[in-house]
């Protein structure tokens, strides 16, 4: 079945095929012509050549060519190159009985003496025709055999010629326009197949079949523009089972606190349990975390739009960073964690103090979560080249080696010891990964020497304005 695309490819190609085939014949056919006019002027030259060697054997002196050479005249065949009609044919008429003489007569042939003067009445100006020296017996020049031009139509056997090869050269030009045409045809198949092809994986991708296409072997560009393609529908296909299991995970994340709150509400109205500040503050617990939750969820979402606010502003991240500590001292008392920070001095940085704090306080709770008590954390902060290295290290539980490049996924949990028992929703450190992305900084995850997890963040350094 013929597509559109493919016929208008087809049709291009045959278009293209038909003017090269004309130019090629129209070539052919006008290097024809004067080539057989060459070749018809050649061979009326050799004859002129061969009746020149046989009339030097009749000529003593210069004066026998002026009588002789009159009688070697066709009158009226030198008219524009016209040969006389008994001549047509290739005929050449022989001369009166008195006039004959050794060899034979050629049409359009004028004997000049040696000046150059037309020895018989010429209706014309003798131009630069052929000429083939006539000698007498001693060698002296005795004039001249001028030949006129001999037009190919006045030659019966010229135009049978002629008129084969145009009806040859038309054969074989319609030949190779029908053999182009199907070269056409083959080639737009195998052109417009691929594209076929890509047009309809791209119809499967919107009804979210992100099969890829085979993968091409060429290096042209519709090879290039598969390729793509492909690369395209990974991703698409990435995204697609992110999504899914996105929702799949705000959904069990929202769905354990309202469970609980579900069955705490059940409880107090069926007066299993009593309406008391125990109860009243195991339902706040939830809320909180509930809201926590669709919180980060909000974060995210704008994070991933690019819609977050950030006021970005010269700072020092020892200060943030001693501050914050300062401020969570007494919680991490109460978790029997020590701390030990190590700041190096000023570490200015362009930085939002507001999201830097938010980022500092995720790493908190993600240590709060899951490091065993008594635990140990350590802070440090120090300046690299044209760089601010910030490091958090807790100690264990560790992270196991296949779960540290997963740790900034959005519901990730090792499962293992930190698991969501602790009540972490997940999407801390995916919330800490956006907000350094947005500081232009580089965060990853390792083993800590302490034995849980090092989170590293590296900032650009700030550079002061000269003109502050």
């Amino acid at each position: 079945m013929f597509s559109r695309f493919q016929t208008r490819l087809t049709v291009i190609f045959a278009v293209f095929a038909l003017a090269i085939v004309l130019m090629v014949l129209a070539a052919t056919h006008l290097s024809l012509i004067r080539g057989f006019d060459d070749y018809m002027q050649r061979a009326r030259l050799d004859s002129a050549s061969q009746l020149a060697e046989r009339l030097s054997d009749h000529l003593n002196t210069p004066e026998d060519w002026s009588a002789l050479g009159p009688s070697l005249h066709h009158p009226a065949s030198h008219m524009r190159g016209r040969m006389p009609d008994n001549a047509r044919g290739g005929r050449v008429p022989a001369p009166a009985p008195r006039d004959r003489m050794p060899g034979w007569h050629m049409p359009g042939l004028i004997p000049l003496d040696a000046q150059g003067t037309p020895l018989v009445p010429v209706p014309f100006a003798i131009g630069p025709l052929d000429r083939v020296p006539v000698q007498t017996r001693s060698g002296e020049l005795a004039g001249y055999l001028a030949l006129t031009p001999v037009r190919r139509l006045d030659n019966r056997v010229g135009q049978l010629f002629l008129k084969q090869q145009r009806e040859h050269m038309l054969w074989i030009a319609a030949a190779a326009l029908l053999l182009g045409a199907a070269l056409a045809w083959v080639i737009a198949r195998q052109v417009t197949r691929p594209v076929s092809q890509l047009g309809a994986a791209m119809h499967a991708v919107r009804a979210r079949d992100f099969r890829p296409l085979p993968t091409p072997t060429g290096h042209d560009e519709l090879s290039g523009l598969i390729r793509h393609f492909n690369h395209m529908v990974e991703q698409l296909a990435h995204h697609d089972r992110r999504q899914k299991q996105w929702t799949a995970d705000v959904a069990h994340e929202l769905r354990t606190p309202v469970a609980i709150l579900n069955a705490e509400l059940e409880a107090m109205q069926d007066g299993i349990r009593p309406m008391d500040s125990q109860t009243i503050a195991s339902l706040r617990e939830e809320v909180n975390r509930l809201s926590r939750i669709i919180q980060d969820l909000h974060d995210l979402t704008r994070a991933d739009m690019g819609a977050l606010d950030y006021r970005m502003e010269h700072a020092d991240l020892d200060d943030i960073v001693q501050r914050m500590l300062t401020r969570s001292a007494s919680v991490l008392e109460q978790h029997h964690i020590q701390t030990d920070i190590t700041l190096d001095g000023p570490a200015p940085v362009l930085a939002d103090s507001g999201r830097i704090g938010q980022l500092l306080d995720n790493l908190l709770q993600n240590t709060l979560r899951y490091t065993d008590a008594p635990g140990r954390l350590k802070v440090s902060v120090r300046q690299t080249a044209g760089q601010v290295e910030l490091s958090w290290c807790d100690s264990g539980p560790g992270v196991p080696e296949d779960s540290l490049s997963h740790l900034f996924d959005r519901f990730y949990r090792v499962d293992t010891s930190r698991a969501r028992t602790v009540g972490g929703s997940g999407l801390g450190l995916a919330i800490v990964k956006a907000i350094a992305e947005a500081h232009g900084a580089q965060v990853q995850a390792t083993p800590s020497p302490l034995g849980g997890l090092c989170i590293t963040l590296e900032f650009p350094l700030a550079r002061e304005d000269k003109d502050a």
